[in-house]
């Protein structure tokens, strides 16, 4: 909306030859998460997660960890790096300690890193979790946690936000709210069965 048509008009005072309409659908495509967050101020959200033939996302144990094979690995983390942020749930870091990191094919941590969020009410993300250790930021979004357990993140590294909803849980509309605040055009939800 701040731009509104103007960087066609000076493309074009700069002589620069400009066409409208070419391969629109396929842009569109392309910017469809920067679209979202210009035409609603909400970011793009993806869910990411795999599932088994018989429609499950873990076994009756709870693991999950490599129901995927080696492509759709590379392909998370290509979705990854092109999202401003990817969101688990606090269920997700306690069972599979997650790092939540871009990385490349060979498993070195790229450069840009997406903000890591965790939706955890009680602040029960353990302090030596291996997403706190990473380069980048994380956000811990809490509802009802006590302020010790909130001081304790923060001291290592992490922002804590509080975003209660009236049942208590972690209000995720608000949630998305904070997010578009901090210019998160799109998140890569990784959660397990209850964030999704």
């Amino acid at each position: 909306p701040s731009v509104n048509g103007a960087g066609i008009s000076r493309l074009r005072e700069a002589g620069i030859r400009t066409h409208v309409g070419e391969c629109e659908e396929h842009a569109r495509h392309l910017i469809e998460a920067y679209l979202k967050f210009v035409e609603t101020g909400l970011p793009f959200v993806t869910a990411k997660f795999a599932m088994s033939l018989d429609g499950k996302i873990a076994t009756r144990t709870g693991e999950s960890r490599w129901i995927t094979g080696q492509e759709s690995r590379r392909c998370a983390h290509e979705l990854r790096a092109a999202s401003s942020a990817v969101m688990v749930g606090v269920n997700t870091v306690l069972a599979d300690d997650p790092r939540l990191t871009a990385r490349d094919a060979q498993g070195v941590a790229l450069s840009h890193q997406p903000l890591r969020v965790v939706v955890d009410g009680a602040a029960r993300t353990p302090a030596d979790a291996k997403l706190l250790l990473e380069p980048g930021r994380t956000l811990i979004a809490v509802s009802r946690a006590d302020d010790a357990a909130c001081r304790r993140l923060a001291d290592k590294g992490a922002e804590v936000e509080s975003a209660q909803a009236d049942d208590g849980s972690v209000d995720l509309p608000r949630l998305l709210e904070e997010l578009a605040g901090r210019d998160v055009s799109s998140v890569l939800v990784e959660g397990g069965g209850t964030l999704l």
